[in-house]
């Protein structure tokens, strides 16, 4: 029988198919929180830029690796540019030290009834954050401001993976990887 497939091989076959179909499709594995910045900040000809208002509460060198955050977005590949600013904006960065919270750095949001963010303030705990290396840090800072601008928790070594230790720990990364500026370059 030259020429036929028995059968018992033809759904092993056709599910190999389809499994090397599947697997050659692009995976995008970002997630985004919903809301966007809409038209605040006002769209430039490339890009979209964001003000962070630097509100001074800063502890140790939280500050300077904010400031590292805040570059690490802006010269990555993402269709933005993020600066600090002296006045009131419309993201917020900020530190604190609260030792009854779980969280090394947080963000809190505001958006209206047209799925536009109207506000962000992200937050760095100097409470964990001051026995973090600097790359751990800054690690922390780059997701927080991915928040501030619409990325959600996503897996993989990714900078939006949910927690420090494996961000920093497992996959050592410090700053916006393809995955997350993808999920930037959706949205703006």
């Amino acid at each position: 029988m030259i020429g036929r497939v028995p059968r018992l091989l033809v759904l092993p076959m056709f599910l190999a198919t389809i499994f090397l179909a599947l697997g050659s499709q692009e995976v995008l594995a970002y997630h985004l929180e919903g809301p966007t910045w809409g038209n605040q900040p006002p769209p430039h000809t490339c890009c979209a830029y964001f003000y962070i208002y630097n509100t001074n509460s800063w502890h140790g060198s939280d500050y300077q690796n904010m400031g590292t955050g805040i570059n690490l977005w802006s010269s990555s590949v993402a269709p933005i540019y993020m600066y600090w600013t002296s006045g009131s904006q419309l993201i917020t960065a900020q530190d604190t030290i609260n030792s009854g919270v779980t969280w090394d750095g947080i963000t809190y949001y505001q958006w209206n009834v047209f799925n536009n963010f109207t506000g962000a303030q992200v937050y760095l705990n100097y409470y964990y954050t001051k026995s973090y290396a600097t790359g751990e840090v800054v690690g922390v800072a780059v997701h927080e401001l991915g928040h501030s601008l619409g990325l959600a928790h996503s897996s993989g070594c990714v900078i939006m993976v949910g927690d420090t230790y494996t961000r920093w720990t497992v996959c050592g990364i410090d700053a916006p990887q393809t995955d997350d500026t993808n999920g930037i370059a959706a949205m703006y």
